[in-house]
């Protein structure tokens, strides 16, 4: 069997820990702790790295709280409770097993789970309830998972289901799949879609004090077995053995065994950091307008024509019959970034306007059906990557789509763009990423998702669930989330809601370089003009120069820089862009040991104009202009061993102390890398600014 990697999602630095194939949230239930108050449980889960809790109605809360069961807490003592979840960080998966009367008890019961962030309630409810469940579901948000009600067969089970919206399905336990019939992967597939969560239970009852059986074999099997129906949900350990923690300890040491290390998540992660520099490419049908609509230039980015003209559906669909691009040269495109110095390149595969350079299954608005071409634009792109050893990831707009009904834009301007977002989401967005990852372009090494909308925690998880599924270890980018925009100051739960969802790196804003990253992977993109698609009449190109120093700039605070460029409806680089990036390899030639792999400055001010990276026992000092007086002093103790130009290594600089001498003129106007080898660790020297007196 092959070995899992089930997410415990342990409280970590800073890196978001989430499976190689599965993203399974594994908790405890408090019945676990027999007699032990919530803030016990939590206290434990705390120190034990268990990140999720299933709480039940009835379990004392502890010192502080008046309330007996948890949907019989106040708003206050909801908020304070909230608080130290925050603080431990735990989060509650479930709220049950709950039975109700009338609807203003059942209400109480979802304003709790709606309060505490709960999304399901874990419920037995009397058949005569189904309907009024469906409405409180959908008033609140909140899910319900039928457990063990009565003794339903699957027919029945079936039946209780029938006709109710997706937020209400089952939550079964392994103690009752064999006599209530749900117990084999037939059964188990027929509910697919409708489980919420799986209960573990009395997995030895005979040896209680051996959690999951001898040598942990029972769940192994039960988790392959979930693993083969494909289930995405929570699973929840039930370990009624009383106050045995010595048990529930050999649960926990069990389940870390299948948890994406840090060790394991930095070896994921190496191949992204060492690389520092990509290629965005923003290609689609909107390349035929090139920005111009009725003969107006229409402001905006040209990939948004679409909208910001409010062009009719019917007429937009019309430039798919002009997109013909016989001119693209894949191949090129791919020698062009190496050439550039470039190590992976991430494409739309679709963009907002719901064009899909591939042939989908799922949608016939794509280049195969739509178009003069008729080929899938994505495959030989993926060979020549292949051949040439350059990363490849796509860009999938997940939450923004103009041409389905339903794709998550509140402006609308056709009455066939409405609909439900479930019904785009479920219906396109998650199958074309399945074909995405279907094996079809190999390895996919980035899915960098875009514009989140109306995405949440419970959608983010579902899409990683679907990447983390797929034969490829691509990484996430955090704008499935949270949308780039908003990355320059990201509040703590913002920040731990990505880690949790399960996120590789944060996606700060289109042109956006932080001050202080709040992430230690992050990337910014950059345009070469202004526009990310193929604009006619967009000709204020950055100059090489510029685009150098960006990348330095960014690789010197720990970031990547994705660079963009929008070839023509043809199939062409504007040949603007390829100058320019021909010019950028030409100094990564020479220069890129500055760049790949390296971290960031360690200093927090330079005492020149630039930027620093590094690596062990080396600085690299890029200066964008000469010195005064040539002089450059370091503020740190460190023993410099020696100081030379990158670009002519013979020539050594003089040294005195910390301060070195440069020659000039610079070596390179754009910049000039001096190479500083140190002893030890930098060790910086931060200057205290004076105390301003006050009258």
């Amino acid at each position: 069997m092959k070995k899992l990697l089930i997410p415990l999602l342990f409280l970590a630095a800073a890196l978001p820990v989430h499976a190689g194939r599965k993203d399974w949230k594994i908790g405890l239930q408090c019945w676990t702790f027999n007699g032990k108050s919530l803030l016990e449980t939590v206290d434990y889960c705390a120190a034990n790295g268990i990140r999720f809790l299933e709480i039940y109605p009835g379990q004392k809360l502890g010192e502080g709280f008046a309330g007996k069961s948890g949907h019989t807490m106040s708003a206050e003592e909801c908020a304070k409770l909230r608080a130290i979840l925050k603080q431990k960080g735990v989060s509650l998966l479930s709220y049950g097993v709950v039975r109700a009367g009338q609807e203003a008890e059942w209400r109480q019961i979802f304003d709790f789970a709606k309060r505490m962030g709960i999304a399901t309630i874990i419920a037995e409810p009397a058949l005569n309830q189904m309907e009024m469940l469906d409405k409180l579901t959908a008033e609140y948000g909140v899910n319900v998972g039928i457990h063990n009600h009565g003794e339903p067969t699957p027919d029945m089970v079936a039946k209780l289901l029938d006709g109710r919206s997706k937020r209400i399905g089952i939550a079964p336990d392994n103690g009752h799949w064999t006599r209530r019939g749900i117990d084999n992967l037939g059964s188990l597939k027929r509910f697919e879609g409708r489980i919420l969560s799986i209960h573990l239970k009395d997995l030895n009852a005979a040896k209680r004090d051996v959690p999951f059986g001898e040598g942990t074999t029972q769940v192994a099997g039960i988790l392959a077995w979930l693993d083969q129906a494909d289930y995405k949900g929570p699973i929840i350990i039930e370990y009624e053995a009383g106050n045995q923690q010595a048990a529930v300890r050999k649960c926990v040491e069990y389940l870390k065994s299948f948890i994406e290390t840090a060790p394991q998540h930095d070896a994921r992660m190496q191949w992204w950091r060492d690389a520092r520099f990509g290629m965005f490419i923003h290609w689609g049908v909107y390349a035929v307008p090139a920005g111009v609509y009725q003969g107006k230039e229409i402001a905006g980015p040209s990939e948004w024509i679409l909208k910001n003209a409010r062009i009719p559906m019917t007429e937009y669909q019309g430039f798919a019959k002009q997109f013909n691009p016989v001119k693209y040269d894949p191949d090129a495109w791919v020698r062009l970034a190496k050439e550039a110095g470039m190590k992976y390149i991430v494409i739309t595969s679709k963009h907002h306007d719901g064009f899909a350079l591939f042939d989908s299954k799922a949608s016939d608005w794509n280049v195969v059906k739509a178009t003069p071409y008729g080929k899938d634009l994505l495959k030989p792109l993926a060979e020549a990557c292949k051949k040439h050893g350059i990363r490849l990831g796509f860009y999938y707009s997940q939450a923004r789509d103009w041409h389905h009904p339903g794709g998550g834009e509140s402006e609308l301007w056709e009455p066939k763009q409405k609909g439900g977002f479930d019904q785009y989401f479920d219906g396109i967005a998650v199958p074309q990423v399945k074909e995405l990852l279907s094996g079809t372009y190999g390895p996919v090494d980035v899915l960098w998702f875009d514009t989140p909308l109306d995405m949440n925690r419970e959608k983010a998880e579902r899409m990683v669930s679907v990447v983390r599924g797929a034969p490829s270890d691509a990484l996430i980018s955090s704008r499935l989330l949270v949308g780039g925009k908003h990355t320059t100051g990201l509040k703590p739960d913002q920040l731990a809601d990505l880690r949790e969802a399960g996120v590789d790196y944060l996606s700060y804003g289109d042109r956006q370089i932080p001050h202080q990253p709040q992430w230690r992977d992050w990337e910014t993109c950059m345009t070469t003009n202004t526009s990310w698609g193929y604009q006619s009449f967009d000709h204020k190109w950055r100059t090489a120069e510029q685009l150098v120093r960006l990348l330095i700039s960014v690789a010197g605070k720990g970031g990547n820089f994705l660079l963009n460029v929008g070839p023509t409806a043809e199939g062409e680089f504007p040949p603007e862009a390829i100058e320019r990036l021909q010019q950028v390899g030409k100094w990564m030639k020479v220069n890129g040991e500055a760049i790949y792999g390296t971290g960031k400055s360690p200093f927090e001010s330079l005492p020149f104009n630039g930027s620093c990276t590094c690596k062990p026992g080396k600085l690299f000092l890029h200066l964008f202009r000469l010195p005064a007086k040539g002089m450059l002093t370091l503020p740190m103790p460190n023993n410099i061993i020696k100081a030379y130009l990158l670009s002519k290594p013979d020539t050594v600089l003089k040294v005195e102390g910390q301060t070195l001498t440069v020659p000039s003129p610079l070596a390179d106007p754009i910049a000039t890398v001096v190479v500083v080898e140190i002893a030890g660790e930098p060790d910086v020297i931060v200057e205290t600014p004076p105390v301003k007196k006050v009258k």
